[in-house]
């Protein structure tokens, strides 16, 4: 019974010591709970699918991550992944909307003056399997991986070869298992 199940994950306390891991366990709960009884289902169409599952499921992971001195932040449904706009500029090509990549969320790190360390592609509605949009998205994604390195090299060209190991930058591409 989803009523039932909605009350015991908020009658439910938490650990002692452990209550950032046990908020993100019942955020996340929650999160399951509205998917299950929610329509239009996930599975209709990509929007719904980031807006219903993927997009809360970031912020819920990064309410346990706010009090570091990086401030990450999470900006979803096509945002403007500036990396790639610095990285045109930086090539001499002109500015054109045709050309700004657009991503279904980006994680940046607001204590880094906002730079740019998570790209999200989803590849369509949940369980969709169209290989031709997972490729395409899959290559629109390391395009963005690479602005995004090379946008941190830029701005760190003073770091150390050991400073850049330990650099971690992510793309997440929701898609069907295969």
């Amino acid at each position: 019974d989803l009523d039932e199940f909605k009350k015991l994950i908020e009658d439910k306390t938490f650990v002692k010591g452990q209550e950032k891991a046990c908020k993100f366990i019942k955020d996340i709960s929650k999160i399951m709970a509205k998917v299950y009884g929610q329509k239009p289902s996930i599975s209709r169409t990509e929007a719904v699918y980031n807006i219903n599952l993927i997009f809360p499921c970031f912020e819920g992971m990064l309410e346990t991550m706010t009090v570091t001195k990086h401030a990450p932040y999470f900006t979803p449904s096509e945002d403007e992944l500036s990396a790639m706009t610095i990285q045109l500029k930086a090539m001499g090509i002109k500015a054109d909307k045709r050309k700004i990549y657009k991503a279904d969320g980006v994680i940046h790190l607001a204590g880094n003056k906002d730079l740019e360390v998570l790209v999200l592609e989803t590849a369509g509605a949940f369980g969709m399997n169209d290989q031709a949009k997972v490729s395409f998205d899959n290559s629109k994604g390391m395009f963005a991986f690479l602005a995004m390195l090379k946008t941190v090299a830029d701005r760190y060209s003073y770091a150390s070869v050991e400073d850049f190991r330990k650099l971690k930058l992510y793309f997440v591409q929701p898609s069907v298992r295969q």
